[in-house]
């Protein structure tokens, strides 16, 4: 099976952070992301850009409008996100507690959404 996980972060304490914060965190990361790879479950990883390059597609009958920003605004919104394959939700959830949003929870907030996916076809 696999399974869609999304890193969720605090906006405002990701706001917060300075650059050399911001360079400490990676180098904390990296283990975590290390130990995530090495478990071989991982099919790829993403990170995302700031909500304010984000566009939204809204159907409205036959026409579409375009906004910008994300299509829910959250004070936790999620910036990261990997797919996984594991075979049930409990060795998913394990295998994502590996990942840095799961850790480093004390300076990002939020968390890791794990969720399954009904389909998922590689092209």
């Amino acid at each position: 099976m696999h399974f869609l996980c999304l890193c969720h972060y605090e906006i405002a304490k990701f706001a917060a952070l300075g650059a050399d914060a911001l360079d400490g965190i990676r180098a904390r990361c990296a283990p975590h992301d290390q130990a995530l790879y090495a478990s071989g479950h991982v099919r790829f990883v993403g990170s995302l850009g700031a909500q304010d390059a984000y566009r939204t597609l809204r159907a409205h009958g036959d026409s579409v409008t375009v906004e910008t920003g994300p299509y829910a605004r959250s004070d936790e919104p999620f910036g990261a996100f990997f797919l996984i394959e594991a075979e049930d939700i409990d060795a998913a959830v394990r295998i994502a507690m590996l990942h840095p949003s799961a850790n480093l929870g004390s300076v990002f907030g939020g968390g890791i959404e794990v969720r399954p996916l009904d389909r998922f076809i590689e092209p």
